[in-house]
């Protein structure tokens, strides 16, 4: 569990730079709040986890599809790679290394 929740820590931590980067270049504060919010709570879900808190995967689980989701809504509908797929390719990564931590945990 504890490769799922570093791979948790660096995906948080790009929904926290993406959200400060949207803020920065287009004046979107729903950027900021979003990215920092969903990060930051994934950030906090991969800390729980190395402390074996088993219920911190399943919510990690959770706001990861979530936000796989919206941004394969976002892909699909403006066919930008930037930021949408990009960000969908590594939630549905982190979500495959959040998958391989359940099935180990078991």
């Amino acid at each position: 569990m504890r490769t799922s929740a570093t791979i948790l820590f660096l995906f948080g931590l790009t929904l926290v730079l993406g959200g400060f980067m949207g803020w920065a270049r287009a004046d979107s504060l729903i950027s900021l709040i979003m990215g920092g919010g969903f990060g930051l709570s994934l950030v906090v879900c991969g800390w729980l986890m190395l402390r074996g808190r088993v219920w911190a995967l399943y919510a990690a689980m959770l706001i990861t599809t979530s936000i796989s989701a919206l941004f394969a809504y976002r892909f699909f509908t403006t066919q930008k790679m930037m930021p949408a797929g990009m960000i969908l390719i590594m939630g549905l990564l982190t979500l495959s290394a959040l998958l391989v931590g359940l099935q180990n945990k078991r």
